[in-house]
């Protein structure tokens, strides 16, 4: 547990992209050295020249294409992009090879910009150049990354990367089904004994990489849990079985860009360009900002909103962030809550709370999965830690306005470090049970204090008999959420659904 709330810390220090920058640079120096030593067949001179190539290219092509479009560029974006294409593409160093990888780089940054749905891309850029190279035909994948002496980091890489954006159940189904299906498909055409098959469609054959680097990508899969396991299920398929339209052999790539248009079918996701209207304190570390849009906001109460908010001198939490939703859907008003630590915060909230009434910012999309039951019958547990409330503030406000909440049996746990940091007291219709230091001033109609505890077994059991009976969700920080997961099972509860956040 210990060596867990340590893991979870060190990831909330680091924003997804960043994360995924950093890998992709591991992997790339490992190239290199696996490159001098001979165990893979391309020079380090082509590696360097093609890696200073879609580098360039695609920071310039995305540079220009966001000046056309008149928008911010994503140049960590545009960086990621190119590492990509490094490990997807045939590394080159003839002038003409180079020109092709420069126009892959181009194809997957205009793709950002031109093939998109309410300011939303569509396909995963790196796939999407790669395909159209292909196709022209160019050149076709080489999938460098696809040598087994890759295989332990690109497995560490991945799963760091599926567990940090909540897509690690979706990762591994994609590669137990692709790889599963591909070495069937190996056995079956008779050339290949079972340990063989194994090992060369799990170490020969992109699928890890992928799913950690590809089919992870958040702007390109659909936030429900149901519409994920399609996708996963679609491009493993194709990744399984690649088959040959003409003289164009569709490999990986294309299965991920297959399943980036199902993806596109189901979920139908748009970015959101929102205006401050109202920024409030709620305590002395949180505050709630308030944008309206221009047309109603659709989402489910309990999903999550991911801002881009470009500022200088960015720190390794980068330009996006995501942050739950208290507003109730189907207004044009949108609010978030969110937690600014006095002492240590990122830049990213710094420039949030900069920002004046009007000031303007892009919502990339809106994801998550820890929605209440549709069965309104189903009794509900929720254990909130600090400014882990958030979620349930969406939830508890649309049910009081859709049925009243006094309809629907809802037990709230609140803990916090101290009653001064309880930022919502608006909760209609739920029973809540306060934990902190001491007992909070005028607590509204319904609400108790259980005293300076922490939620173990023990006060579960006390003040939820029945918890082993109510769908549960916990939402906090990811000590929090480790801790109380394990204190509710240890209760017995087992429906849980947690929603941790990742550092300030």
């Amino acid at each position: 547990m210990k060596i867990r709330r340590r893991f979870d810390s060190l990831l909330g220090q680091v924003s997804m992209y960043r994360l995924v920058t950093l890998a992709l640079i591991v992997l790339i120096i490992q190239a290199f050295v696996l490159s001098a030593i001979g165990i893979i067949f391309y020079s380090p001179t082509a590696l360097a020249t093609s890696l200073a190539t879609l580098l360039i290219a695609s920071y310039v092509s995305n540079w220009a294409c966001a000046a056309v479009m008149r928008v911010h560029p994503h140049s960590e974006s545009a960086i990621i992009t190119a590492l990509l294409l490094f490990f997807v593409a045939f590394p080159a160093s003839a002038p003409i090879d180079l020109l092709v990888l420069a126009f892959a780089a181009f194809a997957a940054n205009a793709s950002k910009y031109l093939i998109t749905y309410r300011g939303k891309h569509v396909l995963n850029p790196a796939a999407f150049g790669i395909a159209l190279v292909t196709v022209v035909p160019l050149t076709s994948a080489a999938w460098l990354i696809a040598t087994p002496a890759f295989l332990p980091l690109v497995a560490l890489a991945s799963f760091v990367i599926l567990y940090r954006t909540r897509a690690l159940g979706t990762g591994l189904l994609f590669v137990a089904f692709a790889f599963a299906l591909h070495t069937v498909q190996m056995v079956s055409t008779g050339f290949f004994g079972i340990g063989d098959a194994l090992w060369w469609s799990i170490g020969s054959y992109p699928l890890v990489f992928a799913a950690g680097f590809m089919v992870s990508e958040p702007l390109t899969l659909p936030s429900n849990r149901w519409h994920r396991v399609v996708v996963a299920v679609v491009m493993a398929v194709f990744a399984a079985f690649p088959f040959a339209v003409g003289s164009v052999l569709l490999g990986p790539e294309f299965a991920i860009l297959f399943g980036n248009v199902v993806a596109f079918v189901l979920r139908r996701q748009r970015g959101l360009n929102l205006r401050l209207v109202r920024q409030t304190q709620l305590t002395p570390t949180s505050y709630e900002f308030e944008f309206e849009a221009r047309n109603a906001v659709d989402f489910v109460p309990g999903q999550y909103v991911e801002l881009t908010l470009p500022h200088r001198r960015a720190d390794l939490r980068g330009l996006r962030r995501m942050f739950s939703i208290t507003s109730v859907p189907g207004s044009q008003r949108l609010s978030i809550g969110v937690k600014v630590p006095a002492d240590h915060h990122s830049t990213f909230k710094s420039a949030l709370l900069e920002l004046e009434e009007g000031d303007r910012v892009q919502a990339t999309g809106i994801s998550g999965g820890m929605a209440l039951p549709d069965n309104s019958t189903i009794p509900v547990l929720l254990v909130a830690g600090g400014i882990g409330i958030t979620p349930f503030v969406s939830q508890i406000r649309t049910a009081a306005q859709l049925a009243g909440a006094h309809e629907r049996d809802i037990v709230l746990l609140y803990s916090v470090s101290d009653p001064s940091e309880i930022a919502y007291t608006e909760l209609p219709g739920v029973r809540v049970y306060v934990l902190s230091p001491t007992a909070p001033e005028d607590m509204p109609e319904g609400w108790s204090y259980i005293g300076d505890r922490r939620i173990d077994a023990e006060v579960i059991a006390s003040v939820v008999p029945d918890s082993a009976q109510r769908h549960t969700m916990v939402s906090g920080s990811t000590g929090f959420v480790d801790t109380v997961s394990v204190s509710l099972r240890g209760a017995g509860v087992r429906h849980i659904t947690t929603d941790p956040f990742f550092g300030s």
